[in-house]
């Protein structure tokens, strides 16, 4: 059951349409990204979702923890995309995780412990983990593929997305070192370029492994919007906890006046529970098809919006985004952000609630262990 009256709905219909349609955009493999607890849909449920997915053969996790939680719910291999120091590394071996690795002390640690699969970030300008290709790189991947219990099942790179001058840069830059890399004996099995914006952005970009995160979801880039038939799939959702006439236009933390508003109404749902402090006087909330202005600072737990000569009670439901409410786009742009950060700021205290057929199949409430089946 539901223990809370706020709630994240996703749709799990439209969430297998989306997969559908990307494992059938281009002619591969595919590794889907469950970091951040699945983009904040529940890394648990959506990655059983996907074990009925053979185009799948791996999932990636940013971190140790996040493929503990999934190791036995998921068929797939598990790639940790973070770094790891050496006591965490060893643990991720000792589970059969597959790690993302730079460096051959790494590699020799792991060979000491058992035979593993890696993967190579090769860094061609995005500057966050990896390393330039260079010579002394080179060297570097050639002793780690000589390792006899180091298997290399991929290398990557990770393209900034700024223009196409730039990608296509670090497309050839990264195809020229793959190049090397074979020219003197490192065998591997997957090249990967691509995240969900770039599959659409550069279908023709040569490689053989896509890594796909938010357009599972339906979080397309605005600029990739046509290119593939992907629908959001999530709706946060909460209720009228209170309605108060106002006199003076003051109310709240804010000493913000507002003369024109007479009437507001709190909402069950505040910034522990991910709605952004900057949420401030911007963008609304939908109450019985009714667009109420977001008036005053979100607290911990209550929202508040201006129903002046709105005909609203206290338990009606409210929309805070997604269907029939404001679109994640249009509220991303509002606070100056993006539809991922959104999303993945929902907090572990709100429930997720998945349908299936038009009605609740299951019930995830990380708070009291729920994991309701219907």
């Amino acid at each position: 059951m539901l223990y809370r009256d706020t709630y994240l709905k996703i749709d799990l219909d439209v969430f297998h349409n989306n997969v559908k349609q990307i494992l059938s955009f281009c002619t591969a493999d595919y590794l889907f990204v469950l970091k951040a607890n699945a983009y904040g849909h529940g890394i648990s449920v959506i990655a059983e979702e996907l074990n009925q997915y053979h185009e799948i053969p791996i999932i990636a996790v940013a971190t140790l923890n996040e493929a503990l939680k999934i190791k036995d719910i998921t068929n797939k291999q598990i790639l940790i995309f973070g770094y790891l120091t050496n006591e965490l590394l060893t643990i991720a071996i000792e589970n059969d995780f597959i790690v993302s690795i730079t460096e051959l002390h790494q590699a020799k640690l792991i060979n000491n412990i058992k035979k593993a699969k890696i993967f190579i970030n090769v860094d061609t300008g995005f500057h966050r983990l990896g390393k330039t290709p260079s010579s002394e790189f080179l060297e570097e991947i050639i002793k780690i593929s000589s390792l006899d219990n180091i298997i290399i099942e991929g290398v990557y790179t990770h393209l900034r997305l700024v223009d196409e001058k730039q990608d296509l840069k670090q497309y050839q830059t990264f195809k020229s070192f793959c190049k090397e890399l074979k020219d003197n004996g490192v065998r591997y099995r997957y090249e990967s370029i691509s995240d969900s914006i770039a599959l659409t952005r550069h279908p023709k970009y040569h490689q053989n492994l896509y890594r796909i995160g938010a357009l599972m979801f339906g979080l397309i880039s605005k600029n990739e919007i046509g290119k593939i038939d992907v629908s959001l799939v999530q709706t946060l959702i909460t209720k009228v906890t209170n309605i108060i006439k106002i006199e003076d236009g003051i109310f709240g933390y804010s000493d913000t006046k507002y003369p024109l508003v007479k009437k507001i109404a709190t909402l069950g749902i505040g910034y522990a529970d991910g709605i952004p402090r900057n949420i401030f006087d911007k963008g609304y909330v939908v109450i019985d098809k009714n667009k109420c202005r977001i008036v005053g600072l979100p607290t911990m737990d209550q929202l508040t919006v201006d129903i002046t000569n709105m005909d609203i009670n206290k338990g009606i439901e409210a929309i805070v985004f997604g269907e029939k409410g404001i679109p994640l786009e249009e509220l991303s742009n509002i606070l100056g952000t993006n539809k991922n950060e959104l999303i993945s700021m929902i907090s572990s205290r709100v429930p997720r609630v998945y349908t299936k057929s038009q009605r609740i199949y299951k019930i995830k409430d990380n708070l009291v262990g729920e994991n309701n089946e219907y």
